[in-house]
């Protein structure tokens, strides 16, 4: 079984969100509309409820802050959801008005719920759900600069880590069935990220799923975020001139390119850190190790490119996120009636 982990690697685990929230949509299709179009081809009246995720939150905060006590994971907590309904209700409206062909509206409940409506067939139920639950949240950060070395000794002298297998060349590892299920844990995350940096404190191995074989190749990745999504100025959709593989294509604003161009400036090959070969820069995706281009030139002009093999409906997908901004906590999907007010059940 092949398993594909970019789909699942994430804080946002597409496929198992799809399978929980099979029960937790409603829509319904006029009889009509039914009998004129093909079951593939027909449209329902769909309804999506989500709810803020406050375990999800709480395990992001402390991951992120592994030396937080209870009470300070409890401020921080109020500290972001302060004015996030406003945010969330901004970014699930760009999201939908991204995605053609839904007439999709999106509205806050006074139970604090949000509700997505839409026409949808089958096949989009899947792409919408995913959309409007990914984190949306871009990293830069860099690669150690003896990863080869690291890698080598990592996959030499150990065992795969727990949920994979070697892969037959010895060059990575092959997630197993069991991985699926152990993802959705927090604490495999944290173990999985900890696997190879027992004194490495400041780094944690990323895998990053080679398209041609599904081969997991590891990746001693730099805590540290040389740069987010936050001074992105625009996604759109591009080919490699030479592969002509679907990519995107990030446009920086003025202060992320000024950013961009000083941090390119000392760790491209020769640069004022770094003398020597340039050094690998991760682009991550709400998780998912996409890519590690080398910084060959310092760039000036706040451009960057996320490659993956896509198919160009997955690359309109991601620059629909991008360009709608990130979620300020995680969202679920939730059985409308878990969140109905007495009013809306008729309870006295």
């Amino acid at each position: 079984m092949v398993l594909k982990l970019w789909n699942i690697f994430g804080k946002v685990m597409v496929a198992a969100i799809v399978m929980m929230a099979a029960g937790m949509i409603s829509g319904c299709a006029p009889e009509d509309a039914q009998k004129e179009l093909s079951d593939e081809q027909a449209l329902e009246q769909v309804t999506i409820v989500m709810a803020v995720d406050a375990v999800a939150l709480r395990n992001n905060i402390m991951a992120d802050n592994p030396s937080f006590t209870r009470a300070e994971v409890d401020a921080e907590t109020r500290q972001v959801m302060q004015n996030a309904d406003e945010r969330i209700l901004q970014v699930l409206r760009k999201r939908v008005d991204g995605i053609s062909g839904t007439n999709a509206s999106v509205e806050k409940r006074k139970d604090g719920s949000f509700v997505c409506m839409a026409k949808l067939s089958a096949d989009e139920k899947e792409h919408v759900v995913a959309s409007l639950l990914s984190s949306a949240f871009l990293e830069f950060r860099l690669v150690h600069k003896d990863n080869a070395a690291l890698v080598s000794k990592l996959l030499s002298a150990r065992p795969a880590p727990e949920g994979f297998v070697k892969d037959d060349n010895g060059v990575g590892y092959i997630a197993t069935e069991d991985y699926a299920t152990l993802i959705r844990d927090p604490e495999y995350r944290r173990r999985l990220a900890r696997f190879g940096c027992e004194t490495l404190v400041s780094y944690e191995m990323m895998l990053q799923q080679r398209v041609a074989d599904n081969v997991c190749i590891p990746h001693f990745v730099s805590k540290k975020r040389e740069l987010t999504g936050v001074d992105l100025q625009s996604a759109s959709v591009g080919r490699n001139a030479t592969t002509k593989e679907f990519q995107v294509n990030i446009q920086l604003n003025k202060k992320g390119t000024l950013i961009f161009r000083q941090f390119t400036e000392k760790y491209c090959a020769n640069g004022t850190q770094n003398p020597g070969l340039g050094r690998q820069l991760a682009i991550i995706l709400d998780g998912v190790f996409y890519s590690a281009p080398v910084l060959q030139t310092p760039i000036p002009n706040g451009q960057a490119v996320i490659s993956g093999n896509f198919a160009k409906t997955e690359a309109q997908r991601l620059c629909n996120l991008l360009n709608a901004g990130s979620l300020p906590v995680p969202l679920k999907i939730v059985n409308p009636q878990e969140l109905q007010t007495p009013a809306e059940t008729g309870a006295k």
